[in-house]
């Protein structure tokens, strides 16, 4: 999520707009925060919605990641202070909302909860600000590789990091039996794709693509796409027919899954637009929506009404509950760096010590 300023694609910001919207989706749609799926009746028109707009969402995490490796893949060096920024934002935004919440409330402070939230707990920012301090080690890697070895390695680890673990993980869900041990990601199996395992590869993801470029023809891979998210909502349904637990449907580690985020990427690579510096506006929103969409949706929109009512009624608000989530974070993610980019300036003034980690030799 961390935008590289010298590389500006305003389709790859439009991809990272669609992935946006795509987080707001999923957590409408999640049993214990938006709870669009709680109050759908299986087999309805309105389930079938909601289910294929996962479908079509579920790849967001994997595209932020890939486009990651995309665009970093090139770099020798990191600046440990972008990490370290990123998690300050999500100490930021967790006391603000805790702050808001409890006062909105009429509730006083707790101190022991204030001291508890000085913790960026937040899976994605944690698992990505490592990833981003081992990028420039995880590039030499890549770049001392051939074509032909390149190749050979991400079909590797595709299979390590993808492949094995889901089928392990489908293998102990249809069985019933515990598998652990097996999977080659943890002990516990693929943890569906919440592992800096599955980040790393699909940082590589990104980077074998910066060396391929996209090849065929445009509409192939929409084709592709559409076949994949039919598969993945039939499969979905599957699922729930069974009364199983949907998230091996969508598992960010399913190959499937990972296939949708490469055509999605390799579709919008090749939209014709130029540099567009609203698009471009719009994309920094990106990771404030991510910390403020939950909070949003769970505590001051009622889905339910809506998702009970009709299938129209249901889509309404859901764009409506996009739009609002968007506007929100993106004044929040404004008014953040106009508070927050004076007093890094200051601070790097007054202590000036390196920050950069290097990957190449001195």
């Amino acid at each position: 999520m961390m935008a590289i300023k010298k590389e500006r694609s305003s389709g790859i910001d439009l991809l990272k707009i669609f992935c946006m919207f795509g987080v707001i989706i999923l957590h409408y749609n999640n049993s214990t925060i938006g709870k669009a799926f709680t109050y759908a009746p299986l087999h309805s028109m309105r389930s079938y919605m909601l289910y294929f707009l996962q479908t079509v969402s579920i790849s967001a995490v994997d595209v932020f990641v890939l486009i990651s490796g995309y665009f970093m893949c090139k770099s020798s060096k990191v600046d440990l202070k972008k990490p370290v920024r990123l998690l300050i934002q999500v100490i930021v935004f967790r006391q603000l909302i805790y702050i808001i919440k409890t006062l909105s409330a009429g509730n006083p402070l707790r101190w022991q909860i204030i001291w508890q939230l000085l913790l960026p707990k937040s899976w994605f920012a944690v698992l990505y600000a490592a990833l981003y301090v081992l990028a420039p080690f995880i590039n030499r890697m890549l770049h001392s590789l051939s074509d032909k070895s390149l190749k050979a390695f991400m079909w590797v680890a595709f299979v390590v990091c993808s492949l094995w673990p889901y089928c392990v993980d489908l293998l102990k869900a249809f069985s019933g039996y515990n598998f652990d041990g097996l999977s080659t990601v943890g002990m516990y199996g693929s943890q569906f794709g919440y592992t800096l395992v599955h980040f790393v590869f699909m940082y590589c993801v990104g980077a074998w693509l910066r060396r391929l470029e996209p090849q065929g023809k445009l509409w192939k891979d929409c084709a592709a796409l559409l076949a994949c998210w039919l598969v993945l909502f039939v499969f979905a349904y599957y699922w729930l027919t069974r009364k199983m637990d949907i998230r091996y449907s969508f598992s960010y580690s399913s190959p499937l899954v990972i296939a949708c985020s490469v055509l999605l990427f390799r579709i919008f690579k090749r939209i014709p637009l130029k540099s567009n510096p609203v698009i471009s506006s719009m994309a920094t929103a990106t990771f404030s929506v991510y910390l403020l969409n939950s909070t949003i949706i769970a505590d001051f929109l009622d889905t339910r009404p809506y998702v009970e009512r009709s299938g129209w009624l249901m889509l309404a608000h859901m764009v409506f509950t996009c739009l609002l989530v968007f506007i929100i974070s993106y004044l929040a993610q404004l008014l953040y760096d106009l508070i927050t980019k004076p007093i890094y300036k200051l601070f790097d003034r007054l202590l000036p010590f390196n920050t950069v980690l290097r990957a190449d030799d001195p």
